[in-house]
């Protein structure tokens, strides 16, 4: 297969040919946490930064009302649902999920010349282990049971992120209130002592973990941890010279490790106090700083202008009130979970300073959106039809929605047969999605 070329041509401008792509992937963050979105006692400049010089999707819809589902379809272009797991999300010590033969975003990129890297939150496994495809559970509580050892966390892990395509990777191995709570880097646990191996872990929220002395990590470090590596990675991918790919995917704002006095969110210091929405709205408030270390990073090094920068969520937010602020708005029915609306209906914005971004913006049209177009829709190019088209459904957006300018098709764009998978049960609803988008110039609706 020849390299991929933004234009489809060999001789398109090298500057625009392989552009930079930054996909952050916020962890349970609705529709109504960001302030483009509504949001009145959350403060969030740099995320409305992208929307103000960039596009705002506002009926953007991820692929699951769960993390793991989502995460899975973002990277591969499939549904959840052809993978072994059919619903909620893996366990601690759940294998690798995606096959390491399997065609990843990542991994077409790297084909295409990108350096790739991953900081945040993985949750897609770790390791093979025998006899699991007998022994799946897909019924709780056995889905959640600990499988066997699981991954070695005293030793090297593998396969995951990098055998899906990623050169990089500096990672929270499960969730943020899942065991163990550690960093993996690349294969090993970071900053793991030998006189303190990691022991039993408690696969669930707030879950137990023995030892790890040295390798541990606070809720309250997350951001910094994050943040640091964001800025350290960046610098370190503009002197290769090379386009790159940094998907990441930040912990905030789900729940933290502990649940004290039915607190679960733990900002920072210098965050805390700083919402009007409690401790939820803090750490809402640092991910947004973290967005800002990304930007003023890629201006500071020149990259901003050749870099498309995405920012959305692995599932709708929580149906709490936050002293007064629900995550989905006051319009959402139903949270992260759910089937409804408030489960899948996410934040979904996207710059690419002096280019057309609505050309390559993966909103899914059918059988929910991030989906849908991930990784065979993009930047660098389309690979030629096969199995992708047929199994996954493919549909590349990137003719119809060419510019915020005249040249949108005039009627709408239609897909009989949408689909919207609750993650929780094997169910489906089959809806008609009005998925509208709103510029600095133009506001534009399509119904599939």
């Amino acid at each position: 297969m020849a390299k991929p070329q933004l234009d489809g041509t060999a001789n398109a401008s090298p500057a625009w040919t392989s552009p930079n792509i930054v996909f952050i992937l916020a962890d349970d963050m609705g529709y109504g946490d960001v302030g483009c979105y509504g949001a009145e006692k959350i403060k969030t400049p740099n995320i409305d930064r992208l929307a103000n010089e960039g596009i705002l999707f506002t009926d953007g819809h991820c692929g699951a009302s769960t993390c793991t589902p989502t995460r899975y379809g973002l990277l591969t272009g499939r549904h959840n649902w052809r993978s072994w797991l059919k619903y909620s999300a893996l366990s601690t010590s759940a294998p690798l999920l995606i096959d390491e033969e399997r065609v990843t975003i990542a991994s077409f990129l790297k084909s295409a010349g990108y350096a790739t890297s991953i900081v945040g939150k993985w949750h897609l496994g770790y390791g093979r282990e025998e006899g699991f495809e007998d022994n799946r559970g897909n019924l709780a509580p056995n889905y959640w049971e600990t499988r066997g050892s699981g991954p070695d966390w005293n030793g090297e892990l593998k396969p995951g992120p990098r055998e899906n395509g990623f050169d990089y990777s500096y990672v929270v191995p499960v969730a943020n209130s899942f065991p163990p709570y550690v960093f993996v880097e690349n294969y090993r646990v970071a900053g793991l002592r030998n006189d303190s191996p990691i022991g039993k872990l408690e696969s669930r929220n707030h879950g137990k973990m023995e030892g790890g002395e040295g390798a541990r990590w606070t809720d309250e470090e997350l951001i910094d941890q994050f943040a640091n590596k964001l800025v350290s990675q960046l610098e370190s991918l503009a002197n290769n010279k090379q386009p790159f790919f940094l998907y990441y995917t930040p912990t905030q704002p789900h729940i933290g490790s502990r649940n004290v006095k039915r607190q679960q969110h733990w900002p920072d210091a210098r965050f805390k106090g700083t919402s009007e929405a409690g401790p939820y709205g803090d750490v809402v408030q640092e991910l947004d700083w973290s967005v800002g270390e990304i930007l003023n990073t890629l201006d500071r090094l020149g990259l901003a202008d050749n870099t498309l920068v995405i920012f959305s969520s692995d599932n709708g937010g929580y149906t709490r009130n936050f002293n007064g602020h629900q995550p989905n708005g006051h319009v959402l029915r139903g949270g992260k979970g759910d089937l409804v609306e408030g489960g899948h209906r996410v934040p979904f914005l996207a710059r690419w300073p002096g280019r057309t971004v609505t050309t390559y913006c993966p909103l899914c049209w059918e059988k929910s959106c991030r989906t849908r177009n991930a990784p065979w829709s993009s930047p660098v190019g389309e690979r030629e039809p096969s199995q992708f088209e047929s199994e996954n459904g493919s549909l590349s957006m990137g003719r119809e929605i060419a510019d915020t300018g005249n040249s949108v098709s005039s009627g709408p764009i239609r897909n009989p047969n949408p689909v919207i998978h609750q993650p929780n049960s094997t169910t489906s609803k089959r809806t008609l999605v009005n998925a509208t988008i709103s510029t600095s110039s133009a506001r534009k609706s399509f119904t599939v």
